[in-house]
């Protein structure tokens, strides 16, 4: 297990090739800031050889007035289940997480979220995306505590279907014990808009490239902040081209 302490702002892009499992703990100490991105994949020997699921176990910390921004980007993985848990222990901690996931036939990923509030005047935001060709399962857990009053929670989970075959499992869940708290979630499970393709065509647009400029905005906002976008971008339009 790695152990990282955070005592200023720090800003940390990862590109992390799984060969096996992984368990990582952020400790964000009082006042601190840390952005996070990071992009996982699996090595082709893993993932020929794969029969369980790669497990990626990450935990964070936060203390009083602490802030993070974690973006995970899980784009070329066989079978990935990915869980974070957010532990808002100090008042006014600020934990905004956001996630894209692809998969093709034959892969499945899962992320489990675990968003813990476990005192006041904390805030939490959770939007997860993914484009699904094989099987997504997401979990989303916000628990909040009866002392943490004064809670702000906000969890999406949205996800396009890519193939007939492909299947999302999507399962928001809140536990509140706390009576003064401002909390929603959602779910939705679709395909690319047809009528959007459509007058995509009507302008002009070739049938696979209307397609496409679809799934990039639908993906924007999980890959806009990213110092790597155009990079990124072209890893994603690799992956698509595969389903």
């Amino acid at each position: 297990m790695k152990t990282y302490d955070i005592t200023t702002q720090q800003h940390i892009s990862d590109h992390i090739q799984v060969a096996g499992d992984i368990d990582i703990v952020y400790n964000i100490r009082a006042g601190a800031q840390l952005d996070l991105q990071q992009i996982t994949t699996t090595k082709e020997n893993a993932k020929e050889n794969a029969k369980d699921s790669t497990k990626i176990n990450i935990t964070y910390n936060l203390e009083q007035g602490a802030t993070l921004n974690v973006n995970t980007l899980d784009i070329d993985n066989k079978l990935l289940h990915r869980t974070q848990t957010f532990n808002l222990i100090g008042t006014g901690a600020s934990a905004n997480a956001t996630g894209l996931y692809i998969t093709a036939d034959g892969e499945k990923s899962t992320n489990n979220i675990k968003m813990n509030h476990l005192n006041p005047n904390c805030t939490s935001s959770q939007t997860y995306k993914g484009l699904v060709g094989g099987v997504s399962e997401f979990l989303g857990h916000i628990f909040i505590e009866k002392d943490a009053q004064h809670t702000q929670a906000l969890q999406q989970n949205h996800n396009i279907l890519l193939n007939p075959s492909a299947r999302v499992i999507s399962n928001p869940w809140l536990e509140i014990y706390a009576d003064d708290v401002k909390c929603n979630h959602g779910a939705t499970v679709g395909k690319n808009d047809p009528d959007a393709i459509y007058y995509l065509r009507q302008r002009g647009i070739p049938e696979l490239d209307a397609k496409k400029l679809m799934l990039e905005a639908f993906i924007d906002e999980c890959v806009m902040n990213h110092p790597s976008k155009d990079e990124l971008l072209e890893l994603i339009s690799a992956k698509l081209k595969t389903l």
